[in-house]
């Protein structure tokens, strides 16, 4: 069962006039049609799969297409979706329409601060969306309140090689020492390069804590 709870690309401060409706048609439009990036999603889903999760929220999801591979590739996963671009979750209902009518998809607004959900994941996840976060600490620690014991945050972006260049200036990817440097406490950090793709999972280490 997939429920999606999406609006646009992840970004707390970036202008609605940037991800508006011409924006986020034309971003759907040519995203659904590139190979490299339909074939970097089901590499996503392939990973998000083998942690063999049960309920998953997918933080930026923009136009769901995340969402709507990971539906193919995890049938009996239940998947919500958080975005917060008005424009994208109309394209997001026309694209899981089938989902809606069934009820097992539902659409709201949210960034990686604030998402109004009185649930728990096993899974949240962010692809080519963290980036944008403005307060990228901030937006780890809220997520974490998210989560199930031992769940994971697993973070996906664009690899970028590294380079003296790149002191002080804003990429839309992530270098492998930039990966290295997020943390959240108490969570065991991984890191992954496959391909293109960079991912960070951070997992909740089981509590010390006697009962």
């Amino acid at each position: 069962m997939v429920i999606a709870l999406m609006a646009e690309h992840e970004s707390d401060n970036v202008s609605n006039e940037k991800f508006g409706p011409l924006f986020s048609r034309v971003y759907s439009f040519f995203a659904s049609r590139s190979r490299k990036m339909v074939r970097n999603y089901r590499a996503i889903a392939r990973d998000i799969d083998a942690l063999a999760p049960k309920k998953i929220l997918d933080v930026g999801c923009g136009p769901g297409m995340l969402i709507k591979i990971l539906g193919d590739t995890i049938p009996d996963a239940t998947i919500y979706g958080a975005d917060p671009s008005p424009s994208m979750v109309k394209i997001a209902q026309k694209r899981l329409k089938e989902r809606i009518r069934s009820g097992s998809v539902k659409i709201i607004t949210g960034d990686s601060k604030s998402i109004e959900l009185d649930e728990k994941f096993d899974a949240i996840v962010t692809s080519m969306s963290f980036h944008h976060w403005p307060d990228k600490a901030g937006s780890l620690d809220y997520l974490s309140g998210l989560l199930m014991e031992n769940g994971s945050i697993i973070i996906f972006e664009s690899h970028r090689e590294e380079s003296p260049s790149d002191s002080g200036k804003t990429h839309h990817s992530l270098s492998e020492s930039e990966a290295h440097k997020i943390s959240l406490e108490g969570y065991e950090r991984s890191v992954k390069i496959e391909g293109e793709i960079i991912s960070v999972r951070l997992r909740r280490m089981p509590s010390t804590t006697p009962p």
